[in-house]
């Protein structure tokens, strides 16, 4: 499908910055060799050829907006409403499309083009992919910071601390992930943003403090608003909370439920098993007290690793190349998952919070 009536023609460069295509604009635009990075603000099209290296899209909109498609190996993202049209040509290097309710991989993997999970076909489709809802495009288009608690950690006995008093923050928290947090300075401008659904979440008030609680089959994630309220305010679910004169409390649920892969007395330290997770929202299922050797492609923002029977201080994590690998040793029983592609060389992952902050799935301890 290709632009109609474009208003712009321009060519980027290796060096070319991050810059934002306006509202109404209409630009067929050239790609350069490296990661490029492009904001998209609603109701503005692009027409991308000639797509290489990493790039980054960052569409204002959320996915719910768009129906996607492809011609050959070039996607379509449409807006039936507004006529927004964004075309991009998938390669075989990760490309990042965020949209507003979070982000998602483009890649041509084992023959197919992929948004995420979805393969792609040449019939226009609402996204089904599961998203990364903590790596949402609000930050290119406010002077909202994005900050993830999850990698704050924190217990009941020594929580951790964040102030938001130098900006406007977009808070995120996964219910996959235990933490507890205590937050100052929360206002209007910020917004605290949950991967949970609402029948995990629960909302109280203690003195001029409002506590929010996640509790996902025992993973409990507790952030505490302080000094929010007045003595006057009531609050107890929802609505109550974002009917007060701070930021709302957002929720973003997978689009698609974890299927469980149990991964427990699966291949050999000579011959590892292979599991690919690309197909689909994989929870991998992994007991201390089971061995196994097991390398995962494809394992996504859709995806999850649940260690049971073991705690984190029985966890050894290193990066090599691109990949993570896990190893747990239980008096001698080894189980170990070597994550393929999910890191780039440059970066050093080494423990839970450091692989947490990649742009895939997060680890658990039952």
């Amino acid at each position: 499908m290709a632009l109609l009536n474009p208003n712009l023609y321009g060519t980027l460069t290796s060096t070319t910055p991050t810059f934002t295509l306006p509202e109404q604009m209409r630009a067929i635009i050239i790609d350069a060799d490296g990661g490029q990075s492009i904001n998209i603000a609603n109701g503005a099209s692009l027409a991308l050829s000639s797509s290489k290296g990493t790039n980054s899209f960052n569409i204002q909109a959320d996915s719910t907006a768009f129906v996607v498609s492809r011609s050959g190996a070039t996607v379509t993202l449409l807006d039936n409403n507004s006529g927004q049209q964004i075309e991009i040509p998938a390669t075989t290097s990760e490309q990042t499309i965020r949209f507003g309710d979070g982000s998602v991989k483009l890649v041509i993997s084992s023959g197919a083009v992929k948004l995420g999970s979805q393969a792609l076909t040449e019939t226009a489709l609402a996204i089904s992919a599961s998203l990364n809802a903590d790596d949402s495009s609000a930050s290119f288009f406010s002077n909202q910071i994005t900050k993830n608690l999850d990698t704050l950690g924190g217990t009941q006995q020594v929580p951790s601390s964040f102030d938001t008093g130098d900006g406007a923050y977009l808070l995120t928290d996964a219910a996959s992930v235990p933490n507890v947090v205590r937050v100052t300075d929360f206002g209007a401008d910020d917004q605290l943003k949950l991967t949970a659904t609402a029948e995990l979440l629960s909302i109280e008030s203690s003195n001029t403090d409002a506590i929010v609680t996640i509790n996902d089959n025992g993973i409990v994630s507790q952030i505490t608003l302080a000094e929010i309220l007045t003595n006057n305010d009531i609050v107890y679910n929802l609505e109550s909370f974002n009917a007060l004169p701070v930021g709302d409390i957002l929720l973003a649920s997978n689009s698609a439920p974890a299927t469980t892969k149990d991964v427990d007395n699966l291949g050999t330290a000579t011959a590892p098993a292979a599991f690919d997770a690309g197909s689909g929202a994989f929870s991998l299922k992994d007991t201390a007290a089971a061995p196994n050797f097991v390398d995962v492609s494809n394992f996504g923002a859709d995806d999850v690793i649940q260690f049971e029977s073991a705690s984190q201080s029985l966890l050894s994590i290193s990066s090599w190349e691109t990949n993570v690998t896990m190893t747990i040793n239980q008096s001698g029983v080894i189980s170990q998952l070597n994550l393929i592609g999910v890191t780039t060389a440059s970066s050093l992952v080494f423990d839970v919070n450091s692989f947490d902050a990649l742009p895939v799935g997060n680890i658990s301890f039952v």
